[in-house]
C-alpha cells in the first residue's frame, strides 16, 4: 500500500500590514452596510494576500450566503472553522448553511460550538431560539 502523503500544514498567516487591516475593515464595513458587491470585490483582493485570514473567510462565507452561493459559502464556512475553531461568528455562519442544507445534527453543533464560544454573543438568543427548534 503507498504511503499516504503527509497533509501539507496549513500556511502560516500572512503579515498584516495597514493597509490590509484597512481593506478588511472597508469590507466589513460594506457588508454590514449590505453592498454586497464591494464587499465581495474586497473580500476577492484581501484573500490573494491572506488566503486563510479566518476574517477575509467568515466575510466571505457571510457574502457568499447573503448573495444566495450557498455550496461555495459552505465550503468557505467550513475553511473558516478548520483555520481557526474559536471564531464564533464562522460556527455560526455554518450553523445557518447546514439548517438550510436539512443537516439538522450538523447545524445542532455548530449552533452549540457557537453558543460554546460567544455565549452572550451579538446572535446568542437566535442560536439559542434555532436549537430549541432543531432539537424538537
Amino acid at each position: 500500500v503507498p504511503a499516504q502523503p503527509e497533509p501539507k500544514p496549513a500556511l502560516p498567516p500572512a503579515p498584516l500590514d495597514a493597509a490590509f487591516t484597512e481593506q478588511l475593515a472597508k469590507a466589513r464595513a460594506s457588508y454590514t452596510a449590505g453592498k454586497l458587491k464591494a464587499a465581495a470585490t474586497a473580500l476577492a483582493e484581501l484573500a490573494k494576500q491572506a488566503p486563510e485570514h479566518p476574517e477575509v473567510l467568515l466575510l466571505t462565507a457571510q457574502v457568499q450566503l447573503e448573495e444566495g452561493q450557498l455550496p461555495e459559502a459552505q465550503k468557505t464556512a467550513d475553511r473558516c472553522v478548520a483555520v481557526d475553531a474559536k471564531l464564533a461568528d464562522c460556527w455560526l455562519t455554518l450553523g445557518v448553511l447546514r439548517q438550510n442544507n436539512k443537516d439538522t445534527p450538523g447545524a445542532v453543533a455548530a449552533y452549540e460550538e457557537y453558543l460554546k464560544l460567544a455565549p452572550t454573543g451579538h446572535y446568542a438568543r437566535d442560536a439559542t431560539s434555532q436549537l430549541a427548534r432543531l432539537k424538537k
